[in-house]
């Protein structure tokens, strides 16, 4: 064996068995995007698109959901989600529901849409998703409110974010 081959096998085994270091998927390293939020607004209705990472999304409801496996993706995602994704409407709680559901490769996404009576002047956004099991999580929210586009991130550190749209 060269020693080139004998440096990375040694290498390899030295990293392994840092402290701190492992092979588990339910640990990340590096901050990881886990879903992404779109907000729309038609009339007096907020249609919400959600993009949900399939995989770490699965690994949540094993350990939390009470359902059977076939349910785990329908009733037990949107509860889950519905619980740690919560939107204010000028300082009013919004209830969402689901409208439909796709399945992709790698991820889920799930539609919903809520009504409110007034103009929206604020909304505010929060998520604590994922981050009991991922504290590098991200959730993207991307807004396409009164012709204006914004984009924040959502993370362990900023849970919550609050948009303005007064005039």
């Amino acid at each position: 064996m060269n020693t080139i081959k004998k440096t990375l096998i040694i290498f390899s085994l030295l990293l392994f068995t840092l402290p701190g270091h492992t092979t588990s998927p339910d640990v990340l390293l590096h901050d990881e995007v886990v879903g992404k939020l779109v907000f729309e607004q038609r009339n007096n209705t907020l249609y919400i698109t959600a993009t949900f990472d399939k995989r770490l999304l699965a690994l949540a409801l094993k350990k939390e959901a009470k359902c059977s496996p076939q349910d785990m993706m329908n009733s037990c995602a949107d509860e889950y989600i519905r619980q740690n994704i919560k939107i204010r409407i000028n300082n009013q709680a919004l209830p969402y529901h689901k409208t439909g559901q796709k399945f992709q490769k790698r991820h889920m996404v799930y539609a919903f849409e809520a009504s409110f009576a007034d103009n929206i002047q604020e909304i505010q956004v929060t998520s604590t998703y994922l981050l009991k099991y991922n504290t590098h999580a991200i959730v993207k929210a991307l807004f396409l409110l009164n012709q204006r586009n914004r984009s924040f991130s959502l993370n362990h550190r900023r849970k919550s974010i609050q948009v303005s749209y007064s005039k």
